[in-house]
């Protein structure tokens, strides 16, 4: 009784893609599609309902929507659709920080970031989304995603979550936002002169504030970005207190992007550093609601009952 928008009709026409609104009639047992979602389906496609013109000007996070269905459907984007795409992506600056945070947080915890970041950058939405990024990365020399410095990082970040490694959306945020610190990032890193936290902060505010990043995350981006250089001290002499390290709130985190960006650029002494700090490692994440797993964990084989 509650519904002010209709009958499903009218109501379907409201919806974003055609894929998302279909209905099922219980009593009878069978589908109702009024927008021809069930041909979308049949042949893998993300398709607007009406104009997309129309309609992504009227909500542009429905243009990081449909590269995400897209993307973790392996799915195609209909040519109109992706031209409105390509068309109108400058009005992501329209839309809402804060459910834009909260889209890349769903897509973070799908353990297949990887795919729609991909999808993001061939249909130049990446770009929009995360400009202060894209401006300090390689991204524009690259046609390909994963070849970029935040690709690379990507990859690997997805590859080990398949091995039942346990990240966090701030980890995952904190690949994004590398580049802009690359300062303290890069094998020199424990070398670096002068103020970390001002330098670190400075480099990051006008993305996090942009980006709308709770208050919590950006100062736990900061905690990870400015420990980076603590994993170059390999000696267990007191004065570097490796012990003292690893009880910080923020050891967890800032040790996985250490070993995620070790691993992207090849550095070999920085994977050997983090072989080292991971000896022993038998931690989870400090805050369970930023934990990112894989979507689809892998069927283990059932044990013979004799």
């Amino acid at each position: 009784r509650d519904n002010q928008f209709g009958n499903p009709k009218e109501d379907a026409a409201r919806r974003d893609f055609t894929i998302n609104a279909i209905y099922f009639d219980p009593r009878n047992e069978c589908i109702i599609d009024y927008v021809d979602g069930v041909t979308d389906i049949e042949q893998k496609r993300i398709t607007a309902i009406g104009d997309p013109d129309i309609s992504f000007r009227e909500d542009p996070v429905r243009m990081l929507r449909a590269a995400k269905f897209a993307a973790l459907l392996d799915f195609q984007l209909h040519k109109s659709t992706l031209k409105a795409i390509r068309q109108h992506r400058g009005e992501m600056s329209k839309a809402s920080s804060a459910r834009l945070i909260e889209e890349y947080y769903k897509i973070f915890r799908t353990g297949q970031s990887l795919k729609v970041m991909k999808v993001f950058h061939e249909t130049g939405l990446f770009r929009e989304l995360f400009s202060e990024a894209c401006q300090a990365s390689d991204l524009a020399r690259h046609k390909e995603f994963e070849q970029s410095s935040i690709g690379k990082r990507f990859v690997i970040a997805d590859q080990m979550l398949e091995e039942r490694e346990t990240l966090t959306t701030v980890v995952y945020l904190a690949l994004i936002l590398a580049d802009l610190v690359k300062g303290v990032t890069a094998s020199e890193a424990h070398n670096f002169k002068g103020n970390i936290q001002e330098y670190v902060r400075t480099k990051l505010l006008p993305a996090c504030q942009r980006m709308n990043i709770a208050a919590r995350d950006r100062e736990r981006l900061i905690q990870i970005f400015m420990a980076q250089g603590r994993f170059a001290e390999q000696s267990r002499r007191s004065k570097t207190r490796p012990a003292v390290f690893r009880k910080k709130v923020f050891f967890y985190e800032s040790f996985m992007f250490y070993k995620i960006n070790a691993l992207a650029i090849g550095d070999n002494d920085a994977i050997q550093n983090a072989m080292f700090w991971e000896v022993g490692l038998r931690m989870s994440p400090p805050d369970p609601s930023r934990v990112v797993t894989t979507f689809f964990p892998k069927k283990r084989k059932r044990q013979n009952d004799g």
